[in-house]
């Protein structure tokens, strides 16, 4: 049987660390997939580590920002605390950075002031985050930013002079004194800054004690050298949050005004193009004559002033369904670098995303393997597709379930992780109910018949599955199909769905219900045009 705690089955180990283990999770009765964090079983006796365990579930139930992760549930497995956090499909800010040559000016603002209004919102309740860095900073497949990890989160009355957090995004005041306040977090987020937008943290090196010589004794150069495309207020305003004197730093207040103005029309839709697609993403560029700005010294202090410039040329567009869009599995937030692979005081490593591929000929990923009692991982050596397995891997009466593009795979409606996955067969199983569920997709389902299958991996091809529909009503309708509500003209894209007869209703406030029933082909696009006005 899957392995449960309490109400959530357990379909993933996400990832180990020396102090809790995260696991992907299926919540049956509001069905939906949750993150669960774990003490271990080791450390579940230490009371320091219980009641972190503890405080961080409190500071999370206090802050309900769209910036900041979500908190669900917190339990009691057997003695062992655990957490119920919202899972996040999407990538960390350090898998954005390193698999980006350089990022967009416009997102990489629009990036910040999200990240700045998160911390805000913790300030404002007088907590600390004191570990923030692009491992710890999730930004959803839909687009949407998030700060994670509040492991090392305290009330500022409470923050002690223990060093903890990462090395190269700490403030100097907590590395030379142990203080650690507001504007320590403010640092730290301008580190990020610069590392967002130049490619590197101007810190970082394997050695810690040159790391900490760097933050107290140098001044990194200035992000305008590093790109010809970034204004000198952006890189004036990075180099005042990053100020050695935490007195001179910049408050996030006036951070979050300086960057709101700066990404000025950008928006949601425009983050979720680049996600997309980066190479091909329209960039709005910024320049100092597009907005009046200025940012002033007043005696040894600098404010900023007036908003920065900034200028759209890209006219905004809508993306229609891409075919190779990657559904993304959510993975543990681990340190790249190696010499920050663990921060000070053995900390774990928190949420990160795997850059997962839509191809599967090139997985090398852990799949689930399902046992009567307990689940492991189980690393595929070699592609799906060329099936060169070991007999250690593919054991008697096992099945290798493959899609394209990744699902979530239910058989016979038990949850067995995302494709692909190794699944037994009970002994004497004539067939097999496979249900896949992938972000932007109907729900597929498909019965097996095992004894007129030959092999051992069943491939199944989403896209010969679906259709697109796309309607458009006047003046503007909700558009349900088969009963289910799916979204509402004017539709930003075609609504998939799957092949064959279907139910088609259009429901307005104000006008009569129109119904059709239609038919839709695998991979062609049905359009329909109504006039909810004249039908009246």
């Amino acid at each position: 049987m899957m392995k449960t705690i309490d109400k959530y089955q357990l379909f993933a180990e996400i990832q180990k660390g020396p102090v809790t283990t995260l696991y992907k999770a299926y919540q049956k009765d509001l069905d939906r997939v949750v993150l669960i964090k774990r003490l271990n079983d080791e450390r579940s006796g230490d009371g320091e580590l219980r009641e972190r365990f503890r405080q961080e579930a409190l500071i999370l139930a206090k802050l309900n920002h769209p910036n900041i992760i979500e908190i669900f549930d917190i339990g009691d497995d057997d003695g062992v605390p655990y957490l119920v956090m919202e899972f996040i499909n999407g990538y960390t800010l350090t898998e954005i950075i390193n698999d980006n040559e350089t990022i967009p000016i416009d997102i990489a603002l629009y990036i910040l002031n999200q990240i700045a209004c998160g911390i805000n919102t913790l300030h404002a309740k007088n907590y600390i985050h004191r570990d923030i860095k692009p491992d710890n900073i999730m930004i959803s497949f839909d687009g949407i930013i998030k700060l994670g990890d509040f492991g090392f989160a305290e009330h500022i009355v409470d923050a002690s002079g223990w060093i903890v957090g990462t090395p190269s995004y700490m403030a100097p005041e907590l590395i030379s004194k142990g203080m650690y306040d507001k504007k320590s977090d403010v640092f730290s987020f301008g580190v990020v800054f610069y590392e967002l937008l130049s490619g590197k943290n101007p810190f970082y090196d394997d050695d810690k004690s040159i790391v900490f010589s760097r933050i107290l004794g140098m001044n990194p150069i200035s992000l305008a050298k590093s790109r010809n495309d970034i204004t000198s207020t952006i890189a004036r305003l990075c180099t005042l949050l990053i100020d050695k004197d935490f007195s001179k730093r910049l408050d996030l207040k006036t951070v979050i005004d300086e960057l709101r103005t700066l990404s000025e029309g950008i928006v949601q839709d425009d983050m979720m193009s680049f996600l997309e697609e980066p190479s091909t993403y329209n960039r709005k560029i910024v320049t100092e004559e597009s907005k009046s700005a200025t940012v002033k010294r007043r005696n040894k202090k600098y404010i900023v002033g007036i908003p920065a410039f900034l200028i759209l040329f890209a006219l905004l567009f809508y993306l229609g369904f891409h075919k190779d869009s990657s559904f993304v599995e959510q993975n543990s937030m681990k340190q790249d670098r190696g010499g920050e692979r663990d921060s000070v005081l053995n900390k774990e490593t928190a949420i990160k995303t795997s850059m997962a591929e839509n191809a599967i000929d090139s997985l090398r990923e852990s799949i689930v393997k399902r046992n009567d009692d307990s689940f492991e991982a189980v690393n595929i050596t070699d592609t799906v597709e060329e099936k060169a397995y070991t007999d250690s891997v593919i054991e008697a009466k096992s099945l290798i379930i493959t899609t394209d593009p990744r699902a979530w795979i239910l058989v016979s409606g038990d949850s067995v992780g995302i494709s692909p996955v190794l699944f037994r067969l009970k002994p004497d199983q004539s067939s097999i109910s496979i249900d896949l569920l992938t972000p932007g997709f109907p729900r597929i389902g498909r019965e097996i018949d095992l004894s007129k299958f030959e092999g051992d991996t069943i491939h199944i091809d989403l896209w010969d599955k679906i259709g697109y529909l796309l309607v458009y009503v006047k003046p503007w309708g909700e558009i349900w199909v088969d009963n289910d509500s799916l979204d509402t003209t004017p539709l930003m894209k075609p609504i998939l769905t799957t092949t064959g007869l279907h139910k088609l209703e259009i429901k307005h406030p104000g006008f009569e219900r129109y119904e059709d029933t239609i038919y839709v082909s695998a991979g062609d696009t049905l359009k329909r045009f109504i006039n909810l006005i004249n039908s009246n």
